[in-house]
């Protein structure tokens, strides 16, 4: 997939939307949530400010004590910049956007079938509902409801 040298969110969701069937992708504000065999990660596009990295990790770390409240075991949620720059972006995990599928499904399998089948099952029944409401965007505004 070509990336425009802008890319925004329409283009994540279009390579979100490509992943293999198994794959859940949620909404999160500017953010997307995936759950699939290879884990949890929430996916951020990178603006270039220097709250990016530090938006998308708090997001993932709010994202799996919402799950924790629902599901007795909750893995690791990973924190992707998706991002054209070189370098670390610490704490998150910087990711070129033509890696965004490779990155999201050709990792081992961390979660077994019937991991993901639970997990799959608290998103389905609300367990990230108004998360998006608190959802930071890299800028540090709080996104709002609607």
């Amino acid at each position: 997939m070509g990336w425009p040298r802008h890319h925004g969110p329409d283009d994540l969701d279009r390579a979100l939307a490509a992943l293999p069937a198994g794959h859940v992708v949620r909404a999160l504000g500017p953010a997307r949530f995936v759950l699939g065999p290879s884990g949890a990660q929430v996916v951020s596009l990178d603006d270039g400010s220097p709250d990016a990295p530090r938006a998308v990790a708090r997001l993932a770390s709010v994202v799996r004590s919402a799950l924790a409240e629902r599901a007795a075991w909750v893995p690791y949620v990973d924190a992707f910049l998706v991002t054209d720059g070189d370098g670390p972006r610490p704490p998150a995990t910087p990711v070129p956007p033509r890696l965004i599928p490779s990155t999201l499904v050709e990792g081992p399998a961390v979660l077994t079938r019937d991991e993901l089948h639970r997990l799959v099952a608290c998103v389905e029944d609300g367990a990230l509902d108004g998360l998006d409401a608190v959802a930071p965007d890299p800028r540090g505004h709080h996104v709002s409801p609607g």
